[in-house]
């Protein structure tokens, strides 16, 4: 509902459909910015069953971009990216106030405690090692934003 002014009178109406939900029960968007074909459709297709509305881009530019102008729930960063690195992405993100409660979640092969440091000092809210269960990299993505099957239902 909507109130609007007329006459010195408040009037309520109907909204339109939609405007009336917040942006946290209908923002289930999550970027996937990884530069194989093979894991960005597998990451999509899963996440999509997850409840959630992906958002893909194929190098670190593109994934800054589309962070920023979509402003997400949360961000699924490869490690290794052309053009610019998922370090790289996540200074990036942080620098803009407008993105400042979007989660970013770097994933990476390499589970040095260096690589670790430098993701979390960039901006990084967690660091995933990947692994062989791709459905693993997801249900740690879920609960790390907590996003639960609750908010799933509307």
């Amino acid at each position: 509902m909507l109130l609007t002014a007329r006459d010195n009178l408040l009037a309520l109406i109907q909204a339109p459909e939609g405007e009336t939900q917040s942006r946290e029960k209908t923002d289930k968007r999550l970027v996937i910015v990884d530069d194989n074909p093979v894991i960005l459709s597998l990451y999509t297709r899963l996440f999509k069953r997850a409840g959630f509305n992906p958002i893909t881009a194929k190098n670190g530019r593109e994934g800054v971009e589309i962070i920023k102008k979509e402003r997400p729930l949360a961000a699924v960063i490869d490690f290794m990216l052309p053009v610019l690195s998922g370090i790289d992405v996540c200074r990036l993100v942080r620098q803009d106030p407008l993105c400042s409660h979007t989660r970013l979640i770097l994933f990476t092969s390499d589970n040095q405690p260096e690589t670790r440091q430098r993701a979390l000092e960039a901006g990084a809210n967690e660091v995933i090692i990947k692994s062989p269960e791709a459905s693993e990299v997801v249900e740690t993505v879920v609960k790390l934003i907590g996003y639960n099957q609750e908010s799933r239902q509307e």
